[in-house]
């Protein structure tokens, strides 16, 4: 694993594009984000998914995988929403919010991912992460890595399967993101955490 320090606000060309040129490649890598540092592929290449999968295993955490999106309209391809639920993404994306929704079967399929009923997404607020995910013009597929910069064991642990890490100079956020089941047509707060006072009226209007 090759580290690569950035600076979040100002990276150069040469960075990022050698970074999005990995994703394109089938590499994994570990990008900042409004949360955690994570690590990071493009869903479409299977053996990218593969070793995802390994580095869970590495480090002991078996999760459903989440998506990245640049847009609610990227989004949308992944899964279903209805129109109560556009309007509260509408209002409330980009943020650091988890939503739970029913899966859009032909499009996973097109990404040659398993069958799966439910999704996992999140459109972020983040400069240098929203960079490579408009370059990328596709998804992530992501494993939050919590506290990576102070767990020498697991830099060791997933060291194999990463290609590069783009570190921030000043560190990453750190902190959980807020995760929202949609499933029934009604927000349920499944982790309150960043962004909870955007989603909050929400709950409260539904419920």
């Amino acid at each position: 694993m090759k580290i690569i320090d950035v600076n979040q606000y100002h990276p150069s060309v040469a960075q990022v594009q050698h970074i999005i040129k990995a994703l394109v490649d089938g590499k994994i890598v570990i990008l900042p984000t409004d949360t955690y540092y994570c690590a990071c592929c493009i869903p479409s290449n299977k053996d990218a998914v593969k070793l995802l999968i390994k580095l869970q295993d590495a480090i002991d955490k078996i999760r459903p995988l989440t998506f990245l999106c640049k847009d609610i309209s990227q989004a949308s391809e992944l899964m279903h929403v209805d129109t109560m639920n556009y309007r509260i993404l509408n209002a409330v994306v980009p943020a650091s919010i988890t939503f739970i929704l029913p899966a859009h079967q032909t499009t996973l399929k097109k990404l040659k991912m398993k069958s799966r009923s439910v999704v996992g997404v999140r459109i972020p607020h983040h400069q240098l992460l929203n960079q490579i995910l408009d370059a990328c013009d596709s998804p992530l597929i992501i494993q939050s890595i919590e506290h990576l910069e102070d767990d020498m064991d697991v830099i060791r642990n997933i060291s194999p399967f990463v290609e590069y890490w783009l570190k921030l100079q000043h560190g990453c956020m750190n902190k959980p993101s807020t995760i929202i089941d949609m499933l029934q047509n009604q927000p349920k707060l499944i982790r309150s955490g960043q962004d909870i006072k955007k989603i909050a009226p929400f709950i409260e209007l539904y419920n």
